[in-house]
C-alpha cells in the first residue's frame, strides 16, 4: 500500500475515534515517505486527540521542519505546548485549586484587531469567558466563532443595542454566570487588556488574598506605541506609561460560589457598589492589567466615534462629563475637522484617558521600557485584520453599525415562520397512536423560544443534521435550520393545527416506546420531554436517544417540585444524570454551564445539560470537567422557580434574572454552597 493510500486510510479512521489504529497506519506512511510534512502532523494530531501532548509536540516539530509556511501547524504546535503546560498545572495543584473556578466576563465591538490575542491569552489564566459582541460590524465575530470551534472554553452571545449601557449590561452578566458556574472568582475585562501574571498558579495565589465576597482591585498600565513606529502586533509593543495620572484600577469579584444580588458593577469595571452590604477590597500589587488602548488610527475612530455616539444614544445628551470623557475628547477633536497622522498615534496613546497632558516632544521622559507578557503573541486569522491604515474599513464598520440601528435585524425565527400542518405519511408508523401532552394548540398559545443558548450550539458544533425528540411545533429545528444545518427531523406525539416544520420532518410518534430511524444525528436534543411520560418509560426515552446520537445530546428534564402541565414524572436531577451516564454519557462541563448561563427560561438555567459519549473523551481531559459531581452539586442549591410569559428571546441581555432565585452570599451566612 502508498504512503498516500495508507494516510487517507488513516485518516479515516482518526475521524472514527479509532485512534490506536490511525497511529499505526501514520508511523507505516511515514516509513516509507519520512519528508512528507503531513504524515508527521496528522501523527501529531492523532496523539493530540489522545492526550499524548508531548509526542504530538515532537511530530508537529518535524512537519513544521519540513514545511514552516503552513500556519496551522504552528497553531497545533502551540497548542499541544499550551495543554502539555495546563496538564503539567494540573498535576502540580491540588484539587482544590483545580475547582477554583474563574470566570471571565466581557463586552466587545469591532475589536479585530486584538481579539485573537485576548482571548487566547487571558484563557491562559481564566477557566471560562462569556462574552458579549455588541454588534460587531467588523471581522471581530467570525474571529471569534473559529476560536469556539477550536473547542477553547468561549461562548459569544449577541448584544445588538447600540446604546452604551456598559454598567447594566455587565451586571446583568455577573448575575447570570454567578448562578449558573457559582465559581469562586469572576472577572470583569475589556478586550483591550491582558492579565500579567507569570503563571494562572501565580494569578490564583494573587487572587486568595481577596477577602470572601469582596473585590480585588488591580491597576493598569497602559502601553504605548513609540514615535514613527508602525504598529503590527501586540508583541511590537514594548513601553508603557511611568506614571498613570489618574492610576485606574480594575475590580476582581471574589464570589465564593455565591451571588449577590444587589451588586452593581460600575461602567468601564473600575468599582462596584451593593447596597446590600459595604464591600470589601483590597488592592493587588503583584498582578496588573496591560492596557493597550490605542493601536493604530483606524482603530482608535472606530472605538471612539462610536463608542461616544454609544453614550448620547444612552444619555440624549452631551452633557455626560465624567463618564468617556477620554472617548469625548478626541471626538470632538475629530468633529471639529482636526487631522490626524500616523505621528499623532504615540501621543494619543500617552495621553489617553490622563488628567495631565504630556507633550509628543517629552515622549520618552513619560514612558518605561517594559515589555508585556503576552502568552499567545501568534496571531492565526490575519486575513481578518483590516490593515491600520484602511480608512475604508473605518466608514464601513461604523456606516453598517447605525444601518443596523435603523434598519432592526429581525428575530432568527418568528410566528411568521408557522405554517398550517397537513398529515404526514410518517404517521403510519406502528405504535403512532395519538399520545401527546397537550392539546394540538397548546404549543401555539404558549410558545417559548430561548435563542442564544441554541445559536451558541450551532457555532460552536456546526452539526449537519439534527434531530430533537419531543419537539412540540419544531421551533429550535427551524433555528438550526436557518443558521444552516439543512437535515432537521422531529418527534412528538401529537399532530399540531401549525409548525415551524415541513410534514415530511416531522414524526408522530408515542414515546412511551423506543424509537428506532436506523440512523445517526450530529446532534439530538430532548428538551422538559421526560417529565411528561409515566414512570418506567423513561428508559424507553433514553434508549431512544442513545439510538440516534452520534456525538452530541442536549438534555433537560423537569426535577421534583418544578411546576408545569402534565409534569408526572418529576426526578432530581442525579436521578437523570444517572440514567445517561450509565449510557456512557458524561457533561461537557464548559459547554453546559455556558448553556444555562446564557438561556433566559428558568427550566433551562436550572437543567440543560450536554453531554457526550465517555468515550469521545481524550485520556488527558480533566476529570472535574467531564464529571457529573459540579452539575450535581448544583442541582442540589434551593432554587426559586419563577414564571416568565411566553417569549420568543433573541438578546438575553434584555433578560433580567429575577432577584432570590439562589440564596445571596448574606443568606448563605457568608460561606460558598459547595
Amino acid at each position: 500500500m502508498s504512503a498516500g493510500q495508507l494516510l487517507k486510510n488513516a485518516n479515516q479512521l482518526k475521524r472514527g475515534g479509532k485512534l490506536d489504529e490511525a497511529i499505526a497506519l501514520y508511523h507505516q506512511a511515514i516509513e516509507l515517505s519520512p519528508n512528507f510534512s503531513f504524515n508527521h502532523y496528522e501523527l501529531g494530531d492523532a496523539f493530540h486527540k489522545t492526550g499524548n501532548y508531548a509526542k504530538a509536540i515532537i511530530e508537529y516539530e518535524k512537519a513544521i521542519e519540513l514545511n514552516p509556511n503552513i500556519n496551522f501547524f504552528h497553531h497545533s504546535l502551540e497548542q499541544a505546548k499550551a495543554s502539555k503546560d495546563q496538564l503539567n498545572i494540573n498535576h502540580n495543584s491540588n484539587q482544590s485549586n483545580v475547582e477554583l473556578l474563574l470566570v471571565g466576563i466581557s463586552m466587545i465591538k469591532n475589536e479585530e484587531d486584538i481579539l485573537e490575542t485576548f482571548v487566547r491569552h487571558n484563557l491562559n489564566y481564566l477557566d471560562f469567558l462569556v462574552l458579549a459582541d455588541n454588534g460587531s460590524t467588523d471581522n471581530s465575530r467570525i474571529i471569534l466563532q473559529k476560536l469556539m470551534q477550536e473547542g477553547l472554553n468561549l461562548c459569544v452571545i449577541d448584544d445588538n443595542k447600540m446604546a452604551y449601557s456598559q454598567s447594566e449590561k455587565i451586571t446583568n452578566l455577573y448575575r447570570r454566570v454567578a448562578t449558573s458556574f457559582f465559581p469562586e472568582f469572576i472577572v470583569p475585562i475589556d478586550a483591550d487588556e491582558l492579565i500579567q501574571s507569570p503563571s494562572k498558579q501565580s494569578f490564583l495565589n494573587s487572587l486568595q488574598a481577596i477577602p470572601k465576597q469582596g473585590v480585588g482591585l488591580y491597576p493598569w498600565k497602559t502601553y504605548v506605541l513609540e514615535p514613527n513606529t508602525n504598529y503590527g502586533a501586540l508583541s511590537d509593543f514594548k513601553y508603557r506609561r511611568k506614571k498613570e495620572q489618574p492610576q485606574f484600577f480594575k475590580v476582581i469579584l471574589r464570589s465564593n460560589g455565591c451571588v449577590d444580588w444587589k451588586l452593581k458593577i460600575s461602567q468601564g469595571y473600575h468599582r462596584l457598589a451593593s447596597s446590600s452590604s459595604n464591600v470589601r477590597n483590597l488592592k493587588l500589587p503583584d498582578i496588573c492589567l496591560a492596557h493597550f488602548p490605542i493601536r493604530s488610527l483606524s482603530q482608535i475612530f472606530k472605538k471612539v466615534l462610536l463608542g461616544w455616539l454609544g453614550y448620547l444614544e444612552r444619555n440624549k445628551s452631551t452633557n455626560s462629563q465624567n463618564q468617556g470623557f477620554q472617548k469625548r475628547q478626541i471626538y470632538e477633536r475629530i468633529t471639529s475637522g482636526e487631522n490626524f497622522y500616523e505621528s499623532d498615534l504615540a501621543n494619543l496613546a500617552l495621553n489617553y484617558a490622563q488628567k495631565v497632558e504630556v507633550e509628543a516632544k517629552d515622549w520618552s521622559c513619560n514612558v518605561e521600557l517594559d515589555p508585556p507578557i503576552i502568552k499567545s503573541p501568534t496571531t492565526y486569522f490575519p486575513d481578518l485584520i483590516a490593515p491600520g491604515k484602511n480608512y475604508t474599513n473605518v466608514i464601513t464598520t461604523i456606516v453598517k453599525s447605525w444601518e443596523n440601528q435603523i434598519i432592526k435585524n429581525p428575530s432568527l425565527i418568528s410566528r411568521e415562520d408557522l405554517i398550517p400542518f397537513t398529515q404526514s405519511h410518517s404517521e403510519s408508523l406502528e405504535d403512532n397512536n395519538e399520545n401527546g401532552v397537550f392539546k394540538p394548540d397548546f404549543h401555539l398559545n404558549k410558545l417559548f423560544v430561548d435563542i442564544p443558548p441554541f445559536k451558541y450550539v450551532y457555532e460552536r458544533f456546526l452539526p449537519k443534521n439534527v434531530l430533537d425528540v419531543g419537539c412540540g411545533l419544531g421551533a429550535y429545528l427551524k433555528l438550526f435550520n436557518k443558521l444552516g444545518v439543512e437535515e432537521i427531523i422531529g418527534v412528538d406525539g401529537f399532530t399540531p393545527k401549525q409548525s415551524f416544520l415541513q410534514p415530511d420532518q416531522y414524526i408522530r410518534y408515542d414515546l412511551t416506546h423506543p424509537l428506532d430511524l436506523q440512523d445517526k444525528f450530529d446532534l439530538v436534543m430532548c428538551l422538559e420531554v421526560a417529565e411528561h411520560l409515566p414512570s418506567g418509560c423513561e428508559v424507553n426515552l433514553i434508549e431512544t436517544l442513545n439510538n440516534h446520537a452520534s456525538n452530541i445530546l442536549i438534555f433537560s428534564a423537569a426535577e421534583v417540585g418544578q411546576p408545569g402541565k402534565g409534569h408526572i414524572n418529576c426526578q432530581p436531577f442525579e436521578y437523570w444524570a444517572n440514567l445517561l451516564a450509565n449510557q456512557g454519557w458524561f457533561p461537557m462541563l464548559a459547554e453546559t454551564l455556558f448553556l444555562r448561563c446564557i438561556s433566559s427560561f428558568s427550566w433551562f438555567r436550572r437543567n440543560l445539560v450536554l453531554v457526550k459519549k465517555k468515550s469521545e473523551f481524550t485520556v488527558s481531559s480533566k476529570s472535574f470537567f467531564c464529571s457529573w459531581d459540579k452539575l450535581i452539586s448544583i442541582s442540589q442549591i434551593p432554587y426559586k422557580w419563577y414564571g416568565q410569559e411566553s417569549q420568543i428571546i433573541s438578546e438575553m441581555l434584555e433578560v433580567d434574572i429575577p432577584d432570590g432565585v439562589y440564596p445571596s452570599a448574606i443568606e448563605s451566612k457568608g460561606g460558598s454552597f459547595f
